[in-house]
């Protein structure tokens, strides 16, 4: 028997399906004789698989998800360069806990269903950044208000930035936070700092800082009397937005004292109205209050003159004039009150006339 191997080979455009060819035998004898055939070849397809996506990137943490389809129904399995491996299409987690970016590489294949022909292979590379770290320091953890904070921020990568926002509405980015807190209630305040940092459009996980902020006491201060004379006490009251409020005052005599109500008594040993400063200050414990200041004057003292003794004639009709030369010493505008007033023109007047004497009488 004479046996021959034919090669089938199906033309471009055939895919699948059946395919029939006709053949013909001849032998070598003379002469030949030749016999005609028919055959039928069963042609299975090869399927062909796309990705979607064909690359990607992606931060650590973030899900992978691949789709893989085919021309024709087929089993799809795929393998990775990070050891792991699956059927059908990619839907996972990766994480780069490490410092540069690393790459997943996934390997698709294919096998039609039921005739076990192989497909195309395909890749696709999926690129894992990592998430950068956030250390914060911040200048303090307690300020009074009106004093600023500062939060120097570092991470363990090169090239971090940051992004931060606070309770109160504020925001802002940088390598550090330079804020001017403000707390204008009787109680305190916390501002919370949340801050993001940046790699490589990779979010990190935020950090929060928070802030007391303390209130400054508001005091008020009321002068008794803002005109006293000398050796008089002067009083003033003070009263504070805050318990537990500590006080201390000074004037500028060079005087002080460490508690409210302010009393004391200053001296004027001058001819002319003293003006003096009365500063108070606060304190809570921990935050000085705004110092408030008022003003007394004191009025040097005031001296009276009644003169020289006087003499007059006999006589019931003749007068003298009695009092010195000035009668009052000090500050004008001054007011008199002689006694007794018998025998006076005037008794209210710095120099007044006495007239109509029989006896010495002593006049004040």
């Amino acid at each position: 028997m004479y046996k021959r191997q034919y090669k089938y080979t199906p033309s471009v455009n055939f895919s699948s399906g059946s395919d029939t060819f006709f053949y013909r035998i001849c032998d070598n004898g003379v002469p030949s004789k030749c016999d005609t055939g028919r055959g039928i070849i069963f042609v299975r397809p090869t399927p062909v698989i796309t990705a979607n996506p064909t690359t990607l990137t992606i931060c650590s943490g973030d899900s992978v998800n691949i789709s893989i389809s085919s021309s024709t129904p087929s089993a799809i399995t795929w393998t990775a360069t990070n050891g792991t491996s699956g059927i059908g299409n990619v839907a996972t987690t990766l994480i780069n806990a490490g410092l540069n970016d690393i790459v997943v590489t996934y390997t698709f294949s294919s096998v039609s269903d039921g005739g076990g022909c192989p497909g195309n292979t395909i890749t696709v590379p999926v690129t894992v950044r990592p998430r950068p770290l956030i250390f914060t320091n911040p200048s303090a953890n307690q300020v009074c208000d009106g004093e600023p904070v500062v939060i120097v921020l570092a991470s363990n990568y090169n090239g971090v930035t940051f992004s931060w926002t606070t309770n109160t509405g504020k925001s802002g980015n940088g390598l550090f936070i330079l804020d001017t807190l403000s707390n204008k209630g009787i109680i305190d305040s916390t501002v919370i700092y949340t801050i993001t940092p940046f790699l490589n459009g990779c979010p990190g996980t935020p950090a929060l800082v928070n802030v007391v902020v303390k209130p400054r006491p508001n005091i008020t201060l009321t002068v008794v009397d803002d005109s006293v004379c000398n050796g008089q006490q002067v009083v003033i009251n003070a009263t504070s937005s805050l318990p537990n409020t500590l006080f201390s005052w000074n004037n500028s005599l060079g005087q002080s004292g460490s508690s409210v109500p302010v009393l004391n008594t200053p001296l004027n040993g001058t001819l002319i109205p003293l003006s003096i400063t009365y500063t108070v200050n606060s304190f809570n414990g921990v935050c000085a209050g705004t110092s408030k200041q008022a003003q007394v004057v004191v009025f040097p003292p005031v001296a009276a003159d009644g003169g020289f003794d006087k003499s007059t004639p006999g006589c019931s009709q003749a007068s003298v004039t009695i009092g010195g030369r000035p009668t009052a010493f000090g500050t004008a505008p001054f007011t008199y009150n002689w006694s007794p007033t018998g025998n006076l023109n005037d008794s209210t007047v710095a120099n007044p006339q006495v007239t109509g004497l029989f006896n010495t009488t002593l006049f004040t």
